[in-house]
């Protein structure tokens, strides 16, 4: 998944305000108001934060925010400066930044993805910032659908003075038609008014839907408002206060059939600090949030001393010493922690933005394992915890521990004097993980599988999947569906095949169990000998069918190159490890399996590769919004490499099973 950029928009003087309100701390612990900003901006999935600032005061700006991110996102700082247009243009009566749309302009430089833009003194609040993230998430970055969040107007104002919104209008669809810049609304007597082009006060709806400048943008936006900036400066090179606006050049995008701005409404009640008076509300209102645990008391501790925290609100007698991240999954945030004794612990931070039901998967996890624990408590306590991931609870008995950011964490003893796999390279790993991932199904054969939650819903559901990609070709650039052609014929052809196990699923030809759903042969512990100790990374685990298990495993053990690789030649299947792997499953769970079951499992591990090429195409056609690029046709490539591998697959299958005959 792409994350997208957050940009702020601070090199405003604060006039109003009589300093630089964008550092001007709120509180004893030093937050300023931008703190909150990046605080739910983390959270809610933003992976970059762009500053516009000005050099005057770069060096406390940096001093203040590079140790509270580092680590935690990417940082770039762009320079918004009086001399950041022609010469000719340079007015040395100005004191004040060109405004907020020079600003837009001038950040393309440090933009690669989709992206926000905030004002540094205004509080927008957690859910703004999550429903943003979410729109650009999915959004093709090659296309001209940007977005706006909206607020109503009477929740937007200052008690204090006047203030400047995006008065916006929106059509019956909840798409922008038109915004302007009202630089002067203010309260009098008790209602709000707006001066008008001639100075003069006139009448303001308060429910009127305003921009308070919380725009989402793809990369195209930059193809609009430079003329009209040039402009804009030939007309105002005289003017030394005129400033350029970013409803105006969202009005010059607008006049483009092709530009469609969605109103993301927000009911939340604005705070901010455009004058010196609203500091003590804003003061207020922030203790408030952190009384209520919307946000911990120290919003920027460090990591360790995070890890520290949450390490000791789990049950056990050991002090905490160091850590180091593991690198085994690409979607929790897992840690190692060392402790002055052994045991250590598996400290792990689950990812609420893709787990739906935390407390339901990890109920999940502790469920499956205490079964299997049941069915192999024949063996000494200290073999128990080595073949079994074995959780740990908090102080209160709780299965996992809910910090006061509303972060999820749960606690596995380290099983020490092991390894991990990211590739294999002999024959034995691959058949020792077969029967790791073999006697997992066998033991939890009989467990009672409407007890689990759907972790992902419709994970390995091919209709799903199928309408996935119909409605990518939908949406497609001309220019990807073109360059997928080739392979658009054999996914149309491919479509009865692949939906034979769904059917036999559906009609309860083959039975529903537990499945782990995530097979890879890194989530296989073995000892120093290359035997196999332990399954491990059981987020995933819930209902599915026994082919879903193999066939992962198989797509990722059997490859002969990594699923990145570009030259196809490269890409081919590995008979030898497909034997060693379906031995050692089959020696493990061959009992629990009926015949029908046992005929499909090479259909089983056909249909995940061709799921996953399908996966990989239909995220390139909807402009990469799902899986982490690194360059444009990233996930095109991918498709291409699992496509190759499924039709070597087929190839050698069909050899395989003459042997065995």
């Amino acid at each position: 998944m792409n994350k997208p950029t957050l940009v702020i928009l601070a090199a405003g003087m604060g006039s109003r305000y009589g300093g630089l309100k964008q550092i001007d701390a709120l509180n004893a612990e030093g937050d300023t108001i931008i703190d909150f900003s990046l605080y739910d901006a983390l959270r809610a999935g933003f992976g970059k934060f762009v500053f516009i600032i000005r050099r005057s005061f770069e060096r406390e700006f940096k001093e203040i925010f590079n140790k509270k991110l580092e680590g935690k996102a990417d940082v770039a700082y762009i320079y918004q400066e009086l001399e950041n247009v022609p010469e000719k243009y340079i007015n040395p009566n100005r004191i004040k930044p060109w405004g907020t749309g020079h600003a837009l302009l001038m950040a393309e430089e440090a933009i690669t993805g989709n992206f926000a833009i905030i004002n540094a003194d205004d509080f927008y609040g957690a859910e703004a910032f999550e429903t943003m993230a979410k729109h650009l998430i999915k959004t093709d970055k090659n296309s001209f659908n940007f977005s706006t969040m909206a607020y109503l107007l009477k929740n937007t104002v200052s008690d204090h003075g006047y203030v400047s919104r995006g008065e916006c209008q929106v059509n019956e669809k909840g798409y922008l038609t038109s915004v302007n810049e009202r630089t002067h609304i203010e309260k009098i007597d008790g209602k709000l008014r707006r001066k008008d082009a001639f100075g003069n006060f006139v009448s303001i709806d308060e429910n009127t839907i305003v921009s308070m400048n919380f725009w989402g943008f793809t990369p195209k936006c930059f193809e609009f408002g430079s003329a009209l900036f040039m402009t804009f400066l030939e007309e105002n090179k005289e003017n030394h206060k005129a400033e350029f606006y970013i409803p105006s050049v969202v009005n010059d995008m607008l006049k483009s059939d092709k530009v469609h701005v969605e109103v993301l409404k927000s009911d939340a009640k604005w705070f901010g600090v455009t004058y010196k008076e609203d500091k003590e509300i804003v003061q207020k209102a922030i203790a408030d949030l952190k009384h209520k645990n919307r946000y911990p008391t120290n919003l920027w501790c460090t990591l360790e001393e995070e890890l520290k925290s949450v390490f000791n609100q789990f049950e056990h007698k050991n002090e905490f010493e160091s850590y180091v991240e593991l690198a085994s999954g690409h979607i929790n945030d897992t840690y190692l922690i060392k402790t002055d004794e052994k045991p250590y612990y598996v400290l792990q931070r689950i990812n609420d933005g893709v787990f739906k039901d935390v407390p339901g998967l990890i109920n999940n996890k502790i469920s499956i394992s205490d079964h299997i624990k049941d069915k192999l408590s024949h063996l000494p306590k200290e073999t128990l915890n080595r073949r079994v991931l074995s959780f740990v609870k908090t102080k209160t008995g709780d299965k996992f521990y809910k910090a006061d950011t509303n972060s999820y964490w749960n606690m596995t003893i380290f099983i020490d004097d092991s390894v991990t796999f990211e590739t294999i390279n002999n024959e034995k790993v691959a058949y020792e993980g077969g029967k790791l991932f073999g006697e997992f199904l066998q033991l939890t054969n009989d467990f009672n599988v409407s007890n689990l939650i759907e972790v992902i819903p419709r994970f390995h559901d091919m209709s799903f999947r199928y309408s996935q990609f119909e409605d990518a070709l939908e949406t497609a650039s001309e220019k990807r569906l073109n360059k997928s052609k080739p392979y658009l014929t054999m996914v149309e052809n491919y479509r009865a095949e692949m939906h034979i196990l769904q059917s036999l699923k559906e009609s309860g030809a083959i039975k529903s169990r537990v499945t782990h759903n995530d097979t890879k042969i890194s989530n296989a512990l073995f000892d120093l000998n290359n035997e196999g100790l332990c399954v491990i990374d059981t987020d995933t685990v819930m209902s599915g069918i026994v082919h879903y298990d193999f066939g992962d495993a198989i797509r990722t053990i059997c490859n002969t190159a990594t699923e990145d690789e570009t030259n196809l030649d490269l890409v081919a299947f590995n008979k030898t490890y497909y034997k060693a792997y379906k031995r050692g499953f089959l020696e493990k769970v061959e009992s629990s399996l009926s015949p029908l079951e046992i005929i499909y499992l090479p259909l089983g591990a056909k249909t995940i590769i061709f799921i996953m090429a399908l996966r990989f195409l239909t995220d390139y056609l909807n402009g990469d919004v799902y899986y982490k690029t690194k360059y444009p046709d990233h996930n095109f490539d991918r498709a291409k490499n699992q496509f190759k591998l499924l039709q070597s697959f087929s190839e050698k299958i069909v050899q395989l099973e003459r042997e065995s005959v």
